[in-house]
């Protein structure tokens, strides 16, 4: 795992689309993507469960994750989301992602400047490229 020094913070709207796909990454990998997503919802079993607990503990984790993950600058545009995690990860993408027309457009030409160059690692960073490109199609499609 990174230390806070090495992890690239939410600057705005210049570095979002990496910024997102990192910090997707590390939520995948610390358990807490169902949590950003929206899709680990509350237990009905009540405060006092163990249930209940746990999930507040994940809400917190991922909540804790988001904004390590972002620069001062940013912080003020997220006030209220403290204690929804999947509310916050909305709305930074509502602020920052691109989405619509335009953002098919700017996709559609770094699609068309990706170029191989010979060797297998270039075509790996290739290959990592042209998926990047593809999810976040698929991503703008689904907005």
């Amino acid at each position: 795992m990174a230390k806070d020094t090495e992890i690239t913070k939410l600057q705005g709207d210049g570095n979002y689309g990496a910024w997102e796909l990192r910090a997707r990454v590390a939520a995948r990998s610390a358990g807490l993507l169902e949590t950003i997503l929206g899709v680990d919802q509350a237990p009905t079993t009540g405060p006092n469960s163990k249930l209940y607990k746990a999930w507040k503990n994940r809400r917190d984790a991922a909540t804790e994750l988001i904004v390590k993950r972002m620069e001062d600058s940013t912080l003020t545009h997220v006030r209220g989301y403290e204690e929804d995690p999947a509310g916050l990860w909305a709305h930074l993408a509502s602020l920052y992602a691109d989405s619509g027309v335009g953002a098919a457009v700017r996709l559609l030409r770094e699609f068309a400047a990706v170029k191989y160059r010979g060797g297998v690692d270039d075509m790996a960073k290739v290959m990592g490229r042209i998926r990047s490109i593809a999810d976040e199609l698929e991503r703008n499609h689904e907005d």
